[in-house]
């Protein structure tokens, strides 16, 4: 199998990340998909395929990059939430997977409190409370932390 083989990427960034992840192998289909531009169905489709010298020199690089403990999305520079792709840099907190779940959550509250006002609350005014709550909460809870 030659060096440069999408299969054989795979299995060395697998065996390099094996150490520090879970997913050593999502994680180095997700680096190669992001260096190549194809989809890891394509990874499957066409495993004896080559990419170029650069690629594979690019991709051993984010591979180490995630080795030393860079999260895979200031290496490929976005994360998905809740079905949306931002562009995600080291300036920025990455959206964690419990906060997705929270989402969740406070969408089926909110279209709760939709229909249990049955059109006596607007939009604006429901942020606007919202906005509150959460201001409200924070000075609390930094109160409540601070003296603990």
């Amino acid at each position: 199998m030659a060096a440069n083989a999408i299969k054989a990427l795979i299995e060395e960034g697998v065996r390099l990340l094996s150490a520090q992840s879970e997913q050593p192998k999502l994680e180095a289909e997700i680096l190669l998909s992001h260096v190549t531009g194809k989809s890891r169905t394509h990874f499957r489709a066409f495993a004896e395929s080559e990419v170029t010298a650069a690629e594979a020199l690019l991709y051993r690089r984010l591979i180490e990059q995630r080795q030393s403990g860079q999260p895979i999305a200031y290496l490929t520079g976005t994360r998905e939430f809740w079905s949306l792709n931002f562009e995600v840099t080291s300036d920025v907190l990455i959206p964690r997977p419990e906060t997705e779940l929270l989402c969740d959550r406070l969408l089926y509250i909110v279209q709760s409190v939709f229909r249990l006002a049955k059109g006596n609350i607007t939009v604006k005014s429901f942020i606007l409370q919202t906005f509150q709550f959460i201001f409200s909460l924070t000075h609390y809870m930094s109160y409540t932390l601070s003296r603990s």
